[in-house]
């Protein structure tokens, strides 16, 4: 019973172990590039402008929003305030996507705490990697002042 409850914790601790390490890798694999885009995207992404919105998104995600639909969402982000600061971005994960011309793509996904006018938010983005230059597929933010 002692050998396996040993050989159950050394299998679980293995597992975590590579599920971290991968994870370490594959943000490693994506900092240099992923960085720097997400550091400039989110000043221009916290304008809270459409059409310095429209800029940003991968042509996947601007066939899914009208421009109506973009315009709602600002506004209601606009709740949030003016952007005062923000984190390192952090990975996240990565996964594949397929676009409209069957073209299989990585989707990265970081995070990014920032600090606002009403106060803290937790950015989520999602950025379609094109041969090193991203765009991005989708984007969240996390903020008590858009709570209800």
């Amino acid at each position: 019973m002692k050998k396996l409850i040993i050989y159950a914790l050394f299998v679980i601790s293995t597992a975590i172990g590579i599920y971290f390490g991968y994870g370490y890798m594959q943000g490693k694999r994506f900092d240099p590039t992923v960085i720097p885009y997400v550091e400039q995207a989110i000043p221009q992404l916290s304008r809270w402008d459409v059409a310095a919105t429209r800029a940003l998104l991968d042509e996947e995600a601007l066939k899914r929003v009208s421009d109506d639909d973009l315009a709602k969402m600002m506004d209601y982000l606009t709740r949030i305030g003016e952007l005062q600061s923000f984190d390192k971005p952090s990975f996240r994960s990565t996964s594949k996507t397929m676009t409209t011309g069957a073209i299989e793509r990585d989707v990265v996904t970081y995070r990014v705490m920032a600090n606002y006018s009403s106060g803290p938010a937790e950015i989520t983005l999602s950025l379609v990697d094109r041969s090193g230059a991203y765009t991005l597929l989708h984007f969240n933010f996390q903020s008590q002042a858009l709570a209800p």
